[in-house]
């Protein structure tokens, strides 16, 4: 079977009507772990990055999908600007 190939901007758009549509429980990490499975599916490598934040005392943590250095999902980048990312690892999917 061969598979179309289809542009990384159409899946996020598929993921973007399925968020809004309630199709599964949204934060930042299932939304970057979906995002990661679909990428990988249709024949792309993405990284999956972990942050961490503490501002005025408050942890927080964060999510999101690259593509060839650029945000895909859990942008936008101004926002990640704000954690500091963990070190890469190899995600098993």
């Amino acid at each position: 079977m061969i598979r179309r190939k289809i542009s990384p901007a159409a899946l996020v758009w598929a993921l973007e009507t399925a968020k809004r549509r309630n199709s599964f429980p949204a934060n930042c990490l299932t939304e970057a772990l979906a995002a990661e499975a679909l990428f990988k599916q249709f024949g792309y490598e993405p990284v999956l990055c972990i942050g961490a934040s503490k501002n005025d005392g408050k942890f927080a943590a964060h999510a999101w999908l690259e593509h060839e250095k650029v945000v895909m999902v859990g942008g936008p980048e101004a926002h990640i600007q704000e954690f500091t990312r963990f070190p890469d690892f190899i995600h098993v999917l």
